[in-house]
């Protein structure tokens, strides 16, 4: 799983050793370093190798140049681990986010973060919310449904997902899931809110990984009388594909998608 570092909008390239270490390469004929004016690092961190050629490139800039660094990273590593889970634990998105902020950005720009506390262990760092995002991408061109209501698919989302709901006009479904602690195991789906007959829904909210979540609310939203369920979120990783997640809903769509497939509406390719 391969990340990708754009450069000024020039994508460079990761050199990888037998031994497994990683070298960025900044082509010097190509003349893609601005020496007077602010350089802008787009970074897509899939893995930890990326991390380590990012902050190697951020070397690179800070002996060459005096103008600002800019890093616009999409998606935070680590940001759904964002607190102890156990007593003998790391916080891990403390962790990475001390070692981001130990190559002093001017400023970071993330995308739709998993929770507050992103936002408040990155230095410098500047938000794009979902709903910042759903208004560059022409909605009514880019989903062919016509929706008619949003749904947020736990509680933990009710925040984020009624933003979306104020930004397309349509009333908020909240719905709520169980889950076994122990093992993570989700034991059960439940629709709080009343759902009108033959409605197409949206779940919306950030991040899609397995989709376990997601196939379960789908189905608790027919069970109660719904007609379509589709599914929006900001980043789409699709660990276990596409399949799983149509046997329940009619359509998916991320605004980053790590998996290139004719059966996801995505709008970048991370």
């Amino acid at each position: 799983m391969l990340s990708s570092i754009h450069l000024n909008g020039t994508l460079l390239d990761i050199i990888e050793f037998s031994g497994g270490e990683v070298q960025i390469v900044v082509p010097e004929k190509e003349h893609i370093i601005n020496f007077n004016k602010d350089n802008n690092i787009t970074a897509h961190i899939k893995c930890n190798s990326g991390f380590i050629a990012l902050a190697q490139l951020k070397s690179i800039l800070d002996y060459n140049v005096k103008s600002s660094i800019i890093l616009t990273m999409p998606y935070v590593p680590y940001g759904r681990y964002d607190r102890r889970m156990k007593e003998l634990d790391s916080q891990s998105l403390k962790v990475f986010s001390e070692m981001l902020n130990a190559l002093k950005f001017d400023a970071v720009i993330i995308s739709d973060p998993h929770s507050y506390v992103t936002e408040n262990t990155i230095d410098n760092c500047s938000i794009n919310t979902q709903v910042d995002l759903l208004s560059r991408i022409g909605v009514s061109t880019f989903f062919e449904e016509s929706f008619t209501g949003i749904v947020a698919p736990d509680l933990g989302s009710i925040n984020k997902a009624e933003q979306v709901s104020k930004f397309f006009d349509l009333p908020l479904i909240r719905c709520l899931k169980t889950r076994d602690k122990t093992t993570g195991k989700l034991l059960s789906f439940e629709v709080l809110d009343q759902v009108q007959p033959n409605s197409v829904l949206l779940i919306a909210d950030d991040i899609c990984d397995g989709g376990g979540t997601f196939v379960g609310t789908a189905k608790a939203l027919k069970e109660a009388g719904t007609s379509s369920v589709s599914l929006y979120t900001t980043h789409g990783i699709y660990s276990k594909g596409v399949d799983p997640l149509l046997t329940e809903l009619t359509s998916i769509s991320s605004y980053y998608s790590w998996v290139d497939d004719p059966r996801i509406n995505f709008k970048i390719k991370y």
